[in-house]
């Protein structure tokens, strides 16, 4: 038997009912998932984007054949910047074969005090799917990669590493709009239980098969 996952989004209370109660998901710009120092939250990641992580060899340089100086090898990064993408983000709780639920990083559980806990996510992907008709759209698991080490093309669906204890599903839509889009969910409480992070820690979930 293979394990399983559900899906949560910790977010503050404030923003997490408001889902909820009217029923829709919030997308964020790429660019607010960008920023110039990386730290826990996930956000302002200075790798967030990145498209192409590649090596730049020795280099000498020289004007009409005369040597002026040397450059060390380097990194040369080419990012996305396009607030047409749009990204709604959660955490992926897995489940081993006998049903057990991994741990939940705290760091994570530090993100709001409150979830939207995605328990029929095969629905719940079906009804987000007839919401996007008119957008392009597109979700995955996050690839975590060490860039200190990798290099070739790299998309939406990778993160530094350094994030790999968020375990995160990644859902993209791509849209005119310059702003975060909120996209309906008619049927959001049919698949969706709100929880209190509270509730999440330790070992309260219990998963038992029908």
């Amino acid at each position: 038997m293979s394990s399983g996952f559900f899906l949560l989004k910790f977010q503050s209370s404030k923003y997490i009912d408001d889902m909820y109660n009217r029923d829709y998901l919030y997308f964020s710009p790429l660019n607010n998932f960008r920023g110039n120092v990386k730290n826990e939250n996930g956000r302002e990641d200075p790798r967030e984007g990145d498209i192409s992580l590649n090596n730049i060899y020795d280099i000498t340089i020289s004007i009409d054949e005369q040597n002026i100086g040397h450059a060390k090898s380097g990194i040369i990064t080419k990012y996305l910047d396009d607030p047409a993408y749009k990204i709604c983000s959660f955490y992926m709780m897995r489940y081993d074969s006998n049903f057990n639920p991994f741990p939940i990083d705290a760091r994570i559980t530090q993100k709001g005090d409150k979830a939207l806990f995605i328990h029929d996510y095969v629905n719940f992907f079906h009804a987000l799917d007839n919401s996007c008709q008119s957008l392009k759209s597109s979700r995955n698991i996050i690839q975590y990669y060490d860039p200190k080490s990798y290099r070739g093309e790299l998309s939406l669906f990778h993160k530094d590493e350094y994030f790999a204890f968020e375990n995160e599903f990644r859902i993209i839509i791509e849209s005119d709009h310059i702003n975060g889009m909120e996209i309906p969910l008619d049927t959001m409480k049919k698949h969706v239980t709100l929880l209190n992070t509270a509730d999440l820690v330790g070992d309260k979930i219990r998963l038992e098969p029908i």
